[in-house]
């Protein structure tokens, strides 16, 4: 199969992401409507909302100079040289620019992403630092990975913009921090995927763990279990997934590898905050355990014990109702409850 051009892989690439990115406005949308129309007003709606937000901004920032970048490169050759031409290279060092600037919003996008999901497995366990301890370690190792990312990266660019001809030949510095750029992307990568793997990995169990006994019942919430199994394995797959292919790729800007990258590249930057935000939808719509589930260390609770699920009610049982017969006798009927408790 003959290799991709340079404006075949930015097609590709840009209908990768205009895909995904359509499917997060919708959810977004939701997701608004939930927050603000079906929430009571409290601390915790504007925490999901600046976070919502925060997340719908990062990855629009990100596709509009993704499409930017697509737009001002049309007229390079079709390997994504510049051979000297001034104006292809003044358009190569823009998408450079751009590249740099997209570095710098995904460890910010992770970094948030991340965090929603380690205040969710803190919450769900009882607010233990020592259970999140490995989940904020990995996470901070990520975000020192970024950092060193953009640095790389912003290194790169300089060396570009004040490179004499611009005709492409790097030199050793170049070559040697693409190296360091690749192997710090790679870190962020690993070190996210990991955080996202045990962390997921003890909300589920939690949620297991609290419903274990309850029997049949409990479907309702190994459903959220299975969700949060189901979409950090998919962000974590896509991580790891990117983790290689930093490793393995070289300096060139076409061929399988690279188009490889920037796919897989488009999927996990828009996942970053698809996967958040339907979480939050659900949280908003009471359908996950962040609304439902709550434990309590209090001994003397009579429905609360240690390690156990607390009372969940989903309806208020109704009053009884009284009636006069035709002869004036007032009856009381006892009406059937739809109510459902779980202990």
């Amino acid at each position: 199969m003959p290799t991709l051009n340079w404006n075949q892989q930015s097609m590709v690439y840009l209908f990768v992401t205009s895909l995904l990115y359509g499917a997060y406005t919708m959810i977004f949308g939701a997701c608004m409507y939930a927050l603000i129309f079906r929430q009571e007003a409290s601390p915790l709606r504007r925490r999901l909302l600046l976070v919502t937000t925060a997340l719908f901004l990062l990855c629009t920032v990100w596709m509009i100079l993704t499409f930017w970048g697509g737009f001002i490169t049309t007229d390079l050759n079709p390997d994504g040289s510049t051979r000297g031409d001034p104006t292809l290279v003044n358009n190569a060092l823009l998408l450079s620019l751009a590249g740099l600037i997209l570095d710098a919003i995904t460890p910010v996008s992770f970094l948030i992403s991340d965090g929603l999901l380690i205040w969710r497995c803190f919450v769900l366990w009882n607010r233990r630092l020592l259970v999140i301890l490995s989940s904020v370690i990995f996470a901070a190792t990520a975000t020192a990975c970024g950092i060193a990312m953009v640095v790389f990266d912003a290194k790169i660019y300089w060396i570009a913009a004040h490179a004499a001809a611009g005709s492409g030949n790097e030199g050793p510095p170049q070559y040697k921090l693409n190296s360091q750029y690749n192997a710090a992307s790679a870190g962020l990568y690993i070190s996210s995927c990991i955080t996202n793997v045990v962390t997921s990995g003890l909300i589920a169990l939690r949620i297991w763990r609290a419903t274990r006994d309850i029997g049949k019942r409990n479907s309702r919430y190994l459903r959220t279990a299975w969700l949060v199994l189901e979409s950090g394995a998919l962000y974590s797959v896509c991580l790891l997934m990117l983790a290689i292919l930093c490793l393995l790729q070289k300096s060139t800007d076409t061929g399988a590898l690279a188009l490889a990258y920037n796919v897989v590249d488009a999927i996990t930057q828009q996942i970053v905050g698809i996967i958040p935000t339907v979480i939050i939808l659900l949280v908003s719509l009471r359908e996950t355990s962040d609304q439902t589930i709550e434990y309590s260390d209090r001994p003397n609770s009579a429905f609360m014990r240690k390690g156990q699920l607390a009372p969940i009610r989903f309806a208020r049982p109704p009053a009884r109702a009284h009636v006069t017969d035709a002869n004036g006798e007032r009856h009381t009927i006892e009406l059937q409850t739809r109510s459902i408790f779980i202990t």
